[in-house]
């Protein structure tokens, strides 16, 4: 049978040299940060126990092997415009990722979209996954598994394990460990996290030291990318203070021209623990970041604590459809005005409004249903009149519901190259899908979020 899933060839980012492997430095668990997912769904593919044992699993891993194992599952539109493998390297080097000085471990991304993966090292990992026999191990224990029964979490259990293994063994050849080594005199290599890029003011300067705290004077609309008129912004703020005393629960909208270097999520996510946003103990409340920057142009919900019980998909998928629509014609203003009437309405009723479109919909399928049933009882009425009727058609020996197609579909990975524009909605939203995800602020903050680019 003929692979299709894209194996991408290792491949790794080194910004400058390494050190020595991380067995000679005696490093303990203070050298990886330990808040920090190592499994993470962006997008709701495994159930939460699955996520949790796998995320254990993984993490139980690093102190023995002194070695990072990091798991993404997203979709196609975490990493529009950009290549699987530059998302990896930023997921991976812009979330403090990685154990000891150099940052040593391993990323697997698997885009569930389009059945693509990226598999590479860093640190030591460039070592370990750099030989063609490791990498072809780990990565086909990864791939074999999910096409023997269709499970992604026991891919990804299988994945832990081989590269695990492989770490272990791995035993570098003379001319491996003196490069290694000589590289010791080399500078170190650059601090993971986004200490590494230009970073926005109210980034605190240890993040190690932040604390939460709750900043109620802070501007609850922050537009730093100078996008809406000074009377949407007055209405805007009326509007929040409005839900917040209602709901007892945050509400910011914050714009920029940049993420920072950082996933939108995550910049969003910062932007709301950093200044102090929330109420009540667990920091309750929503973001609305949207982005300006050329070529990471999108929005981000993000939400935290007990609020979290509002943002099912199906609601999510909902607001980034109407806020999609408005952002997209460069009607800022009215779209966020309309985000936050809809955020209003799902914190009373649980849902959010019909839209007109929707209400006329109903209107008429009332209409028809009164048509049809209208129709009916004038052909049972018509029929009653004949004792016996000649059977000219098929359908008419059919008993009811003894018919049924069914549609099945069948997943695999594969390791040939097979690339396929992901198809936009147009009629829908022209946006695509969003992208959903649970994860965890620089600051240690446990968030979700749904966006989309436009």
């Amino acid at each position: 049978m003929k692979k299709r899933f894209l194996a991408i060839l290792l491949t790794v980012l080194l910004a400058a040299a390494l050190a020595v492997p991380a067995a000679a430095a005696g490093w303990t668990s203070d050298q990886w940060d330990t808040s920090l997912r190592r499994v993470n769904d962006f997008i709701d593919v495994l159930t939460d126990e699955e996520a949790d044992a796998l995320n254990e699993k993984a993490c139980d891993a690093i102190d023995p092997h002194e070695f990072d194992f990091v798991v993404v599952l997203c979709s196609a539109d975490d990493y529009e415009g950009d290549e699987l493998l530059d998302y990896a390297t930023t997921l991976y080097e812009n979330n403090g990722l990685g154990y000891g000085d150099t940052k040593d471990g391993v990323i697997l991304l698997v885009d569930m979209d389009n059945y693509e993966y990226v598999l590479t090292g860093f640190g030591r990992g460039y070592y370990v996954f750099g030989d063609d026999a490791v990498f072809d191990k780990v990565s086909g224990d990864f791939v074999d598994t999910f096409n023997e029964n269709g499970s992604i979490a026991e891919a990804i259990d299988a994945f832990l394990d081989s590269a695990a293994e492989a770490v272990e063994g791995f035993d570098p050849d003379e001319a491996t460990r003196e490069q290694m080594e000589n590289w010791l005199e080399a500078e170190p290599f650059p601090e993971a996290g986004p200490e590494s890029v230009q970073l926005p003011g109210w980034y605190p300067e240890d993040v190690s030291t932040f604390s939460d705290f709750h900043n109620s004077g802070a501007a609850r609309v922050v537009d730093g990318a100078d996008i809406f008129s000074a009377a949407d912004e007055a209405a805007m703020a009326e509007k929040i203070e409005t839900i917040r005393e209602k709901y007892d629960t945050d509400l910011v909208v914050y714009t920029d021209v940049s993420s920072y270097g950082m996933p939108r999520n995550l910049c969003a996510a910062d932007f709301y623990q950093f200044n102090g946003y929330g109420l009540g103990s667990d920091y309750s409340g929503t973001c609305l970041f949207i982005c300006m920057e050329a070529g990471n142009r999108g929005f981000e919900t993000v939400w935290r604590g007990a609020c979290s019980r509002y943002y099912t998909n199906d609601i999510t998928d909902k607001l980034d459809d109407r806020l999609y629509d408005r952002l997209s014609e460069g009607e800022y203003g009215k779209g966020v005005l309309e985000y936050l009437d809809n955020i209003d309405f799902l914190y009373a009723k649980g849902k959010l409004p019909r839209t007109r479109g929707t209400t006329v919909l109903i209107v008429g399928a009332a209409v028809l249903l009164g048509l049809i049933t209208s129709g009916i009882n004038l052909g049972v009425m018509k029929s009653k009149m004949k004792t016996v009727r000649e059977a000219t058609e098929a359908h008419d020996y059919l008993v009811p519901g003894s018919f049924k197609l069914r549609r099945q579909n069948d997943y695999y990975l594969y390791s040939t190259v097979t690339r396929t524009q992901k198809p936009k909605n147009d009629e829908r939203s022209g946006g695509g899908g969003s992208s959903h995800s649970s994860f965890s602020s620089s600051g240690g903050g446990s968030f979700g979020s749904s966006g989309r680019s436009f």
